[in-house]
């Protein structure tokens, strides 16, 4: 899967020092909570994702060796096509790095909504709107918990963690 297409409308990432080795951990619980959760509707998936050729193409040329995949969660919400949420946890030398994405695959968007501008009208009515505003904020307090959990369990300082996402739903 290449995120080359879609467009990054609202993210989250933490690192959290002495936490490496914890992503799975923080994964499972995750995932156990987004489930016990009971939003309708969804599906949850791994995939191996990259940010497409050009960027591997560019990475060979500037040294990077042109390995731009990651494995990936995978959380869709059937009643809002062409919307998904990447999260991941990695060892970054010392530090865990936690992230989630939602992203918009305008492709996948209903014919109107691309008709109308895609992305930038969302193409979602007041209640698709709501139903977005609801899936997100639901998978970012799922993510939340479980690194607070494997940070309490770690004797670690969760209140250090900058909760607020970057993009236009703006979710503490």
């Amino acid at each position: 899967m290449s995120l080359q297409n879609k467009n990054i409308t609202e993210r989250w990432f933490a690192a959290i020092g002495g936490a490496s080795g914890s992503g799975d951990k923080v994964l499972r619980d995750f995932i156990s909570r987004v489930q016990a959760a009971g939003i309708p509707e969804i599906e949850v998936g791994s995939q191996s994702v990259s940010v497409g050729l050009g960027s591997k193409l560019k990475g060979m040329f500037s040294g990077g060796g042109g390995s731009q995949n990651r494995g990936m969660l995978v959380i869709a919400n059937k009643s809002l096509p062409g919307w998904l949420i990447y999260a991941g946890a990695r060892d970054y030398g010392k530090q865990l790095l936690v992230s989630w994405y939602l992203v918009v695959d305008e492709k996948e968007l209903p014919r109107l909504a691309r008709a109308i501008g895609g992305a930038s009208m969302m193409g979602l009515d007041i209640f698709k709107t709501e139903e977005l505003s609801a899936f997100v904020t639901i998978v970012h307090e799922s993510l939340k918990e479980a690194v607070k959990q494997v940070m309490t369990e770690m004797n670690l300082d969760f209140t250090k963690v900058d909760t607020h996402t970057r993009g236009f739903l703006n979710i503490s």
